[in-house]
């Protein structure tokens, strides 16, 4: 058997790869940062939820007006909300109450899911848009 067959790769080709791998570690570090955390998609979805509620308060206040418009807009910000509350759920267990209730808004009509929604993303009386995990509610 010939000897030249059966060589050993050299020592550049064990650098390139290590380069290589060390490249695409770096790569995945950088993109895993710039990715929104689960608070932030959190945030988000609570963004949509303020809308819709906002929507839907004014269309039981409007007794004259398009009421079923606005519910309808109301109802489709809320369904606007659940990707980004899956992804936060699927990120971070704390927010798994959060999509299951927009979950539910095809079933349950709005206005029974808004006090359950008020309660998830409020982080006091004045701000709706910061996500409050189910185990910091002080009640």
């Amino acid at each position: 058997m010939d000897r030249r067959k059966l060589a050993l790769p050299s020592v550049a080709i064990f650098r390139t790869v290590g380069v290589r791998l060390a490249l695409v570690a770096a790569s995945a570090a950088l993109l895993s940062a710039c990715a929104p955390s689960a608070t932030q998609n959190a945030k988000t979805a609570c963004g949509y939820v303020k809308a819709s509620i906002a929507e839907y308060e004014a269309s039981v206040a409007n007794g004259g007006g398009p009421i079923k418009s606005l519910q309808a807009s109301a109802l489709e910000k809320l369904r606007e909300a659940l990707p980004y509350a899956a992804i936060a759920a699927g990120s971070d267990g704390n927010y798994q109450a959060l999509q299951i209730t927009l979950s539910e808004s095809s079933r349950v009509p709005e206005a029974r899911l808004i006090p359950a929604l008020k309660s998830q993303c409020s982080s006091g009386p004045y701000d709706q848009s910061q996500y409050v995990p189910p185990s910091n509610i002080q009640g």
